[in-house]
């Protein structure tokens, strides 16, 4: 059932986008440093963030209760179906695709502009100095002017492109992203090339075939000279950024005939971690997911942990509460399709693998087992000619605020902001939504919010957090760190 769900519906120079020190890129500095250096870059360019960790050094929201403003399309809640979530320009504007187009609205909430894609978009866009780029599943890579919402170029370069929701990105002066739809005997979707294009004109710089189909494809750039990636069953590929060359390659071990939704992010200490399944796992009830870290010179595998659940969102790299050290958090569960769905959000030693923490959540039956929002909107959508199902997997991807709070929306339509051990938390912080898990220990802060979100669900800015359902923007305000 899940897979069937998933086959349906499934100008900043190059020294601003990477000014670390000695021109390196701020991906091995810690959470708050990174966020708080070159204050003239956006704050959320992609949807792992300015340091593509999913970590930021802003303090918690003052009241996930109580968000300060959010947006549902005009006519009704699920008249639209929104790709990812929300990313955020350096002078807190907000950007969203959304089944009609995307949409700017500033810090307050106005709507600014609308721009029409040229073609359908199920891709969260990101931001390179004045430009916004994605990609159509008509197979055109384009780009928009994000102070007038005008187009600025546009590039077939594919007849298609798979339905998953991808995080195509640019650095350095190079668009990274995935086209041409793939076919594969356990999935249908994905895509079976990836395209380098020069950032500022839309000309093709390269083109590369990984072994196996690319799913909610999202680009690394742990430095200026590479660009690192994901298949859908958790194997691994460096290239060179300029030239699409491989640097290496490393298959996902014992895990060939997997697939699964997930993907990776960098991390502060010269790794890099994946979210997947292992061996024949899709990703369903019952099989088993596998979080992994990689280092970035060899790509040599530094850990591998088996989990009891399927592995299909991405990692956040950061600190998190009850842990001196670096930590990566995994938000594992299976996708939808069946009752009594089982998840949790773990935290692991990013330097050994080693389990930190752990939060149990409630189990979950959607009507017709199926997603928060998914049956509901239906009809809305139906009308609306758009698609009719927003399929997401079990979570969002987790972010890591700057007190050391992960956040991750399930798919039964809650929030989960969990603290860590209940020892790590302060008593200031407890209120009626807190719930501590009684296994572990963990404590979060559970709230009802609606609907299920994609992986790109969440980001974050000097004094917001904003976070995106299927079919709701919601933004709060946040106090300072």
């Amino acid at each position: 059932m899940a897979r069937l769900v998933l086959a349906l519906f499934a100008g900043l120079t190059a020294a601003e986008d990477c000014q670390a020190d000695q021109g390196s890129c701020s991906t091995h500095l810690l959470q708050a440093q990174v966020d708080r250096r070159a204050v003239s870059r956006h704050h959320w360019p992609t949807f792992r963030g300015r340091s593509q960790t999913a970590a930021s050094a802003e303090g918690p929201p003052r009241d996930l209760g109580s968000p300060a403003w959010s947006w549902q399309h005009p006519k009704g809640q699920y008249h639209t179906i929104m790709s990812g979530g929300p990313i955020i320009d350096k002078d807190s504007n907000l950007y969203l695709m959304t089944a009609q187009g995307i949409r700017k609205f500033s810090p307050d909430g106005e709507e600014l502009w609308t721009f029409a894609t040229p073609g359908r978009s199920n891709n969260e866009p990101s931001l390179y100095g004045n430009m916004l780029l994605s990609t159509t599943t008509t197979g055109v890579a384009f780009a928009v002017d994000r102070n007038t919402g005008k187009a600025v170029w546009a590039n077939q370069l594919a007849t298609s492109a798979g339905g998953d929701c991808g995080y195509p990105a640019a650095h350095n002066g190079v668009f990274v992203f995935g086209l041409d739809e793939g076919e594969d005997k356990r999935i249908v979707g994905g895509n079976s090339k990836v395209f380098g294009l020069d950032a500022q004109t839309g000309d093709q710089l390269w083109e590369y075939s990984p072994d196996h189909v690319v799913w909610n494809l999202s680009p690394l750039f742990p430095d200026d000279r590479s660009v690192v990636f994901m298949d859908f069953t958790g194997g691994m590929y460096k290239l060179s950024l300029q030239t699409g060359k491989p640097v290496w390659k490393t298959p996902a071990r014992n895990s060939s005939e997997s697939f699964s939704d997930g993907g990776p992010s960098l991390g502060q200490n010269g790794k890099v971690y994946t979210c997947s399944n292992y061996a024949n796992s899709t990703g369903g009830v019952g099989s088993t997911g596998v979080a992994r870290a990689y280092d970035l010179e060899s790509g040599k595998m530094a850990w591998e942990q088996i989990l009891s659940e399927p592995c299909n969102s991405f990692p956040a790299v950061g600190t998190v509460r009850g842990h001196d050290g670096l930590a990566t958090v995994f938000l594992p569960g299976a996708f939808s399709g069946a009752p009594d769905l089982k998840a949790s959000i773990l935290a692991l030693d990013a330097n050994t693998g080693k389990h930190l923490w752990q939060f149990n959540t409630e189990s979950f039956t959607g009507i017709m087992n199926l997603a928060a929002g998914e049956v509901e909107g239906l009809v809305a959508r139906q009308e609306e000619g758009i698609q009719v199902m927003c399929g997401p997997a079990h979570w969002s991807a987790p972010t890591i605020d700057g007190n050391g709070t992960v956040y991750g929306l399930r798919m039964n339509g809650k929030l989960y902001a969990v603290h860590g051990p209940q020892d790590s938390v302060d008593t200031k912080e407890l209120n009626p939504s807190l719930v501590r898990d009684p296994a572990t220990g963990v404590v979060a802060e559970v709230r009802a919010i609606g609907s299920c979100g994609l992986h790109g669900a969440m980001a974050w800015a000097p004094g917001l957090y904003a976070m995106s359902t299927c079919d709701t923007l919601l933004v709060y305000r946040t106090t300072t760190p």
